[in-house]
């Protein structure tokens, strides 16, 4: 897998090109997608856990494809937005499996590459007083495209 070279690094201001287009209930009949979404839905086993008091301590919020239109190409892939849950994003256990969601995720696109990424520094943060959390922006939504394909579109 092609990681972005500054995949993690949210210092600098950068647009997605494309757009994200989520899965909608009509998509999950197609078995392509039905099959990327139970594998999202693993992630959420592996990852966060199957307990009831753990398990929405990080939050699924879209989940599907992505299309960026140039000219003389279409580049496709997939999407995951997701966020910590507002009582918990302080803490490092919720921070570590958000973490490990990121990652299992971008995991299963073994040769795509991350090329866009949205407020992944607050997956460091680490440990902190849970009065800071709004400072620091841990309730923000955590955003990760992958490139899949590449289609010429030209004669």
């Amino acid at each position: 897998m092609t990681i972005h070279s500054d995949m993690f690094d949210d210092s600098k201001e950068s647009k997605m090109r494309g757009v994200l287009q989520p899965y909608t209930a009509k998509n999950l009949t197609i078995p392509v997608n039905l099959e990327l979404m139970n594998k999202v839905a693993q992630i959420w086993d592996d990852c966060v856990g199957t307990e009831y008091l753990r398990r929405d301590n990080v939050l699924l919020e879209s989940v599907g494809g992505w299309l960026s239109q140039e000219s003389w190409s279409d580049r496709t892939g997939f999407h995951l937005k997701f966020r910590m849950h507002p009582l918990y994003s302080h803490g490092d256990v919720t921070q570590a499996s958000a973490r490990a969601v990121l990652d299992a995720f971008i995991g299963l696109f073994p040769k795509g590459t991350v090329v866009f990424t949205e407020n992944t520094q607050i997956l460091d943060t680490g440990d902190i007083n849970w009065q800071e959390k709004e400072t620091l922006g841990l309730n923000k939504t955590i955003t990760v495209v992958v490139e899949t394909d590449q289609r010429s579109i030209g004669d």
